[in-house]
């Protein structure tokens, strides 16, 4: 019965296989280097860890696929859940994921879910689809918006993993938490001009969103899994408790 939502569903799950494999294939080549910053004004040098390359385009574009897709489900199931309850036009029907509070959600909500029958309704306000109540769903509501109008932002954070060994003739400043954007750099220590010596450290990097409420520096993968198990279990329970 609810087929549509779940090839939807089905598309996502090909579109994060499709990212997956350009991020490892990405990251796999290592674009990254460290480079000394010097500031002559005090007498200082910096190390940072930069990028090297630019993240492919495609990441972010069929991340927003994904996206798509996953809340294309939602609403597809909410109109599926109106068709068996007899209502005979669809057009006027979403699955409504707000941004305010339970109560605006709810008057917000009313016209999207009007054609769905009382107990459907209830149902989707037991999951508390808005910002505050169910925040990943809120997440992939707005992560849709943004890609309406824009290119979903995304970063690449890496840094050092493990303690830095240095063998430096001078005094160092090491960065405690050297971890950040990596096309801005990130900065790992700081030593005098005249300094000499070398550095080794484990660096890692991951592909994640930018700067987005909920999801900011969360890995893109692991947060497109996430939304896409909550989508799956949001279906199957609707299919279960109204479909069964």
């Amino acid at each position: 019965m609810l087929t549509s939502p779940k090839l939807k569903i089905e598309r996502a799950k090909t579109h994060i296989g499709n990212v997956n494999q350009m991020i490892s294939a990405f990251l796999i080549q290592d674009p990254f280097r460290m480079e000394w910053q010097e500031d002559a004004i005090r007498c200082q040098k910096h190390l940072i860890v930069k990028a090297t390359q630019k993240m492919p385009y495609e990441i972010p574009l069929i991340a927003a696929d994904t996206i798509h897709n996953l809340r294309s489900a939602l609403d597809h199931l909410a109109c599926c859940l109106a068709v068996q309850n007899g209502a005979a036009k669809i057009s006027d029907v979403y699955f409504p994921i707000g941004r305010e509070g339970e109560e605006k959600f709810k008057v917000y909500a009313k016209d999207k879910i009007k054609r769905l029958s009382e107990s459907a309704r209830t149902f989707i306000y037991e999951l508390k689809p808005y910002k505050g109540g169910n925040n990943m769903l809120y997440a992939l509501h707005n992560l849709d918006v943004i890609d309406k109008h824009q290119t979903l932002p995304t970063a690449i954070l890496g840094g050092a993993v493990s303690q830095l060994i240095t063998s430096y003739d001078g005094p160092i400043s090491v960065n405690a938490s050297p971890w950040g954007n990596l096309e801005k750099g990130v900065h790992l220590l700081t030593t005098d001009l005249a300094t000499q010596g070398e550095c080794h450290s484990q660096l890692s990097s991951q592909i994640a969103f930018g700067d987005v409420e909920i999801v900011k520096d969360q890995p893109i993968i692991s947060t497109l899994n996430q939304m896409l198990n909550l989508c799956e279990s949001i279906i199957a329970n609707f299919e279960s408790k109204f479909f069964g």
